[in-house]
């Protein structure tokens, strides 16, 4: 079911131009925050003007477009006329969970606790906030990776 649903979202035409901004207007701005927390950008406090405004530029209309493209997609309607493939019938919010675009989402929010948790860790003045970080980071990426938690994660105490 995974599959033909990523397939179903990858061809509805809201949420390819709302990945095509998130791809251009967000990438510049998060990869120069990225190399800046791990630490490989040279100036220590940057300042991306130009990255900064793509970002708040294309910011809403991407969001607008994945969330019409995400509601079409779970109503039954493609969005483009060339397919003629629908997603599985008896589709339940439970799989929304499991949608590529919840995981990519939760990849790039993995990816920043770990780089702010690498950055930070043997810093003595930050106290516990990196290493929760890192675990949280790591949890976070072990569900976009798999598009589930693990059993161990639901235990209850």
């Amino acid at each position: 079911m995974g599959s033909v649903l990523m397939n179903a979202y990858l061809r509805n035409i809201w949420v390819r131009v709302g990945l095509f901004l998130v791809l251009i207007g967000w990438g510049p701005f998060l990869i120069i925050f990225f190399l800046w927390a791990v630490g490989l950008w040279s100036d220590a406090n940057p300042n991306p003007v130009g990255p900064g405004l793509l970002l708040f530029v294309t910011f809403w209309p991407a969001v607008f477009c994945l969330v019409v493209g995400f509601v079409q997609v779970t109503r039954g309607h493609q969005g483009s006329s060339s397919s003629t493939e629908r997603p599985p019938k008896g589709f339940s919010w439970r799989g929304v969970s499991r949608s590529p675009l919840v995981r990519l989402l939760a990849g790039m929010i993995g990816l920043g606790l770990v780089a702010y948790a690498m950055k930070n860790l043997f810093n003595v003045a930050e106290g516990r906030g990196p290493g929760a970080a890192l675990i949280l980071g790591v949890a976070v990426l072990h569900y976009a990776v798999r598009g589930k938690i693990s059993e161990w994660h639901r235990r209850r105490f």
